[in-house]
């Protein structure tokens, strides 16, 4: 996907609250495309650590 400037997101920092979950999987998903880094955090800690593996920027809390 092709991003314009006024989507880029170079040197923001995004948090993203329930992004274990299929919304906030691809919220997360979005910023990092957009070149956000980006911290995540879910109450079901498995599945955030392996969101924050693919993302590989981001960060789980």
């Amino acid at each position: 996907m092709e991003m314009n400037k006024a989507q880029q997101l170079d040197g923001k920092i995004a948090l993203v609250t329930g992004a274990a979950g299929g919304l906030g999987s691809a919220i997360s998903q979005g910023l990092v495309q957009a070149g956000a880094k980006v911290m995540i955090t879910d109450i079901l800690e498995d599945r955030g650590q392996s969101q924050a593996y693919e993302l590989s920027k981001g960060a789980f809390l």
